[in-house]
């Protein structure tokens, strides 16, 4: 008998730490579950397919952002904050997964660097014989609201330029915090895609040793624009307001080394513009005041 009731203790003990270990991570049990496709006999979910229910999952969103500011592209070097919310269930308690990867399908490594960025979170890698995909995941189980829930990891970016589009993979579990797993425990992935904002190139300058002048400047219904020692050829004249909108965008000829036009500014409102003169791809800016 006292065999019997040892063997079920150790059986109830067994069956306890497989429903409730993974509350501390899964990434810390061996299991990469963010759907990210590098490993692919690891969980692809913790949701359906996983270790936890398969009733609809939290509307997840992961936004990146610098210093506050929400960004669609990211830039070599730089470090960012990882923002993944979670919302639409009635737990109040949540796990995540998050990692950033460059490359495509199995062949997909690491990107940058990621840190933990909240307290009750850890940095960690599947064990062999699984690929080591860098994981940010809670190390206990994170209180939220009821439905609602957030959390941030550090990441970054790769420090040399030309890593081209990065991945985020991350997946939420909403969890009712009871110890054991149950239909109530339900997750969803999120896969997002970032662009490297790439440097733009310089544009070249109308040589220093055409003088460029507009005058009257301030001006009030037009100005004259004279370009001295210019190159014979095409130049493109444009206008624009502080906003970026072009009110004018005209070719001119010009014949000789001296060259002067006048420039209608009957409906242009009072305030600053850019008059751009452009000649083979080199351009010149000359700042305008209409009173």
């Amino acid at each position: 008998m006292k065999k019997r009731i040892l063997l079920f203790t150790a059986v109830i003990g067994i069956a306890y730490l497989s429903l409730s270990s993974y509350r501390t991570g899964a990434a810390n049990n061996g299991y990469d579950a963010t759907n990210n496709g590098v490993n692919t006999n690891v969980l692809a979910s913790c949701g359906p397919g996983g270790c936890h229910g398969s009733g609809a999952g939290p509307t997840v969103t992961v936004t990146l952002d610098s210093a506050g500011t929400t960004v669609t592209k990211y830039k070599a070097g730089k470090t960012y904050t990882i923002h993944i919310n979670g919302t639409g269930t009635s737990n109040s308690y949540f796990g995540f997964q998050v990692c950033v990867l460059k490359g495509t399908g199995t062949a997909q490594t690491d990107a940058g660097t990621l840190a933990t960025a909240v307290t009750g979170t850890r940095l960690v890698a599947p064990a062999p014989p699984y690929t080591p995909v860098t994981i940010v995941e809670q190390s206990a189980a994170i209180a939220g609201s009821v439905g609602s829930f957030a959390t941030t990891a550090t990441w970054t970016a790769p420090a040399t330029a030309g890593t081209g589009t990065v991945t985020i993979y991350a997946t939420l579990n909403s969890v009712d915090h009871n110890g054991s797993n149950n239909s109530l425990d339900v997750s969803t992935n999120k896969i997002v895609t970032f662009a490297e904002e790439t440097a733009v190139s310089s544009v070249p300058s109308i040589s220093e040793n055409v003088a460029i002048k507009a005058y009257p400047n301030p001006c009030s219904n037009q100005f004259r624009l004279q370009l001295n020692n210019a190159d014979a050829g095409t130049y493109t004249v444009k206008a624009y307001d502080m906003g970026g909108r072009c009110l004018m965008n005209e070719s001119v000829e010009v014949n000789s080394n001296s060259y002067e036009t006048s420039i209608n500014t009957s409906n242009w409102a009072p305030g600053f513009y850019g008059v751009q003169i452009i000649k083979d791809g080199a351009q010149r800016v000359i700042p305008i005041i209409k009173q």
